[in-house]
């Protein structure tokens, strides 16, 4: 039996966590294995926060235990030292905590004798461009440009040693494409999913499970609240039910977090004397949950507001969950969302535009059958992007 070839994903966040790359990371790490890889998942071994209260893997992300090595590194965290030291900056912080990482992750890599490495992190890739006996190959992910002097320094130099890229929107693509040589490999794929967790399943079934109103025609959206410190367009969507609810029996759906952002959403929702069954706001849930919520949905809302992160650099996992779980899907008509779904897909409403959002909820519940036939033709396009196919190309390119 020939050896089989071995895979890392070296990623500098705990884990598990609370956010949508957690998910990425161990699906990508799942997928690998699948593939027939031999995987590790080394990343830093951090306490969570007190809201986040997992801490099990394998527990949280549903997958069978120890499917793949997971290597927990010890960091250097300047969070630690006394008070008399608080005038050292959360980037100092971050950086100490970093290269320590990386660091050890060198040497993880080295004793293993990876062949390819797959991760997000310029300071790793910028080390392994010392490294004359240790030559992996190396898939840059990106998922975010250089913004300060630092980072744009740092990109530059790690830049030679990435053996091919993996993008998920054009403007990525773009941005680095101008910035090396021709013979680098670009591989453009949206996010994934995991058709053994999210398929189809009958709504009133799992609205009774939840507690749902069973009656009411449910717009909803699952995941966190905010990024980089911009709200996803929850609060239109809780205003425009407090406008449609004296047309239609209408619900608004909002599971996820943090936490203030729920309390805010609640106490708008009073405000706007929307009662219990009007607005259904509830707290982040595990990965392996979410597809039931999801199926509580009649929409499954993508609301962006037109910013230059949504409009270019997001690639919405939102919108393949969805599509997956068979959902007629309304979202913001930008370009980022346009990369993956199209007005055959779905629905597309300009961001911002209260009177057009009110009208197109409106005529989907007045024709809620040609929403069906859109959600299935979105299914059977998101087949094309299930976590292990995705993993294969990448891995294969």
């Amino acid at each position: 039996m020939s050896k089989k070839t071995s895979f890392a994903f070296v990623h500098n966040q705990r884990m598990p966590n609370e956010f949508a790359f957690g998910i990425y990371v161990v699906k990508s790490c799942e997928a690998a294995t699948r593939n027939g890889y031999q995987t590790f998942l080394i990343h830093p071994d951090i306490k969570p926060h007190k809201e986040f209260l997992y801490t099990n893997l394998w527990d949280y992300y549903q997958i069978k235990s120890n499917y793949f090595k997971q290597i927990k590194l010890s960091v250097y965290q300047l969070e630690n030292i006394p008070q008399i030291f608080s005038f050292i900056t959360k980037r100092l912080q971050w950086q100490v905590r970093t290269w320590s990482f990386v660091i050890k992750a060198i040497k993880i890599l080295k004793k293993e004798q990876i062949e390819v490495i797959q991760t997000v992190s310029r300071e790793l890739i910028f080390l392994l461009r010392f490294s004359k006996s240790y030559q992996p190959t190396v898939i840059y992910d990106v998922h975010v440009e250089p913004r300060v002097w630092y980072e744009k320094l740092l990109d530059y130099l790690m830049l030679p040693r990435v053996d091919s890229f993996v993008v998920n929107t054009n403007f990525y693509k773009n941005y680095y494409h101008n910035k090396v040589k021709k013979d680098k490999k670009f591989t453009y794929l949206p996010m994934g999913f995991d058709p053994n967790i999210f398929k189809p399943i009958p709504k009133q079934k799992v609205r009774q499970k939840l507690s749902i109103p069973s009656h009411r025609f449910i717009i909803g959206f699952i995941g966190r609240f905010e990024i980089l410190g911009c709200e996803k367009g929850l609060e239109e969507m809780i205003r425009v039910v407090s406008i449609l609810k004296h047309q239609i029996p209408i619900s608004v759906f909002l599971i996820g977090g943090p936490e203030k952002y729920k309390k805010y959403y609640q106490n708008l929702a009073k405000k706007l004397k929307l009662n219990k069954d009007e607005a259904i706001i509830r707290s982040s849930v595990k990965p392996s949950e979410v597809p039931i919520y999801i199926a509580t949905f009649d929409i499954a809302c993508m609301l962006y507001p037109d910013t230059h992160h949504f409009r270019d650099k997001m690639s919405p996992q939102k919108a393949i969950e969805y599509m997956a779980m068979d959902r007629p899907i309304l979202a913001s008509d930008l370009p980022s969302i346009r990369q993956i779904l199209s007005s055959e897909l779905a629905y597309l409403v300009k961001p911002g535009d209260q009177k057009k959002l009110e009208a197109m909820i409106l005529k989907i519940y007045q024709h809620y059958n040609q929403a069906i036939e859109k959600a299935k033709k979105a299914r059977k396009q998101v087949q094309n992007f299930t976590w292990e196919k995705r993993q294969k190309i990448i891995l294969e390119n």
